[in-house]
């Protein structure tokens, strides 16, 4: 590839997986795209991994490293950003691992189609690397307009994250990952979306993200995944903003209502606990009820419902849905047999 290659930064945060760093390295500096600058950012990790990404200057001039006292993802990948040099960055988490393409064919689809952003589809693996095909495959299109790809979250959880994309510098130029947030792609996909017109697709599966038994998924319930909620009403924010249709806005706030039935899990009687979920309440109905907002009636009229019966509403749902789900699940097997 040419000398006048564009730079392209990509930003690992590394956080004590010295089992998986390797690989991981070991994928990027075999990118068939070669003008690479690889950002390992070790954020204060108490295991081998900061010796392990040292050693990885000496093995690839492309290779720098980061060392810095532990903040959470959003701060290490927020640190990446600031130290980086490339027209181009990309994300990968550090106990992920890459296609030799990744970068190849999302620059390819960058220049062909003009865009801003590139994003490609992923395997969905555990930690033995069985395929979990959890995450479905995204459209074989050339592009989509953001607002599609907006769209796209709700059927494609593999949308919305912040790795298995390409974007150009200039999007990340007043973005910054929030510090101390679980769930923080949800916080800025829809800000890094509207700085986008159309969004390049790869159909091709070239991130491998590797789901392990100690991830937030299979994470006991607390209060910080509320933030999940918090999330979801900026982005509900923003559309009333924009004035987004019903087909954008009636699913989120759908996903909003079932994750204010998920704090049926906390405990109540905790007064902050209660607080933080009844101030989130008041927020979507804020929101909802706004003359910003195209909601549906039978959307609004659920919300309003919640804001009436709040705790007895929040438990009656929450474990009819855990019913539902079971009686889905038994079906589901019972058809198979």
């Amino acid at each position: 590839m040419a000398s006048t290659s564009p730079l392209i930064s990509i930003i690992v945060p590394v956080y004590n997986v010295q089992k998986s760093l390797n690989r991981c390295i070991k994928s990027l500096v075999a990118q068939t795209y070669p003008m690479l600058e690889i950002i390992l950012v070790d954020d204060g990790s108490t295991d081998e991994s900061g010796r392990l990404c040292d050693d990885w200057i000496a093995r690839d001039s492309r290779v720098k490293v980061i060392h810095k006292s532990n903040g959470g993802l959003s701060d290490a990948r927020n640190a990446g950003i600031d130290a980086s040099h490339g027209d181009y960055l990309s994300f990968v988490d550090s106990d992920d691992y890459v296609d030799e393409r990744f970068i190849g064919l999302m620059f390819e689809a960058a220049c062909r189609e003009n865009t801003p952003l590139v994003m490609c589809s992923v395997v969905q693996e555990d930690e033995s690397g069985k395929d979990l095909l959890g995450i479905p495959a995204l459209p074989s299109l050339p592009s989509l307009n953001n607002r599609q790809c907006m769209e796209l979250t709700y059927t494609n959880p593999g949308a919305v994250t912040a790795w298995s994309k390409l974007y150009r510098r200039s999007i990340w130029n007043n973005i910054r990952f929030p510090k101390g947030r679980l769930h923080e792609d949800e916080f800025v996909f829809h800000e890094v979306m509207y700085q986008c017109e159309t969004v390049a697709i790869v159909p091709e599966r070239l991130y491998h993200y590797v789901q392990h038994s100690g991830s937030i998924m299979h994470s006991t319930y607390s209060i910080r995944s509320v933030d999940r909620i918090e999330a979801w009403l900026s982005r509900l924010s923003a559309f009333n903003q924009h004035h987004e249709k019903s087909n954008l806005v009636d699913p989120l706030i759908e996903m909003i209502l079932h994750e204010v039935y998920c704090t049926a899990q906390l405990r109540w009687n905790d007064g902050t606990n209660r607080q933080v979920v009844l101030s989130r309440i008041e927020s979507l109905c804020s929101l909802v009820n706004a003359d910003s907002c195209s909601a549906s009636m039978d959307i609004r009229q659920k919300v309003n419902a919640l804001k009436k019966h709040t705790r007895s509403h929040i438990v009656c749902l929450y474990w009819a849905g855990r019913i539902k789900d079971a009686i889905r699940r038994r079906l589901h097997v019972v058809r198979c047999k």
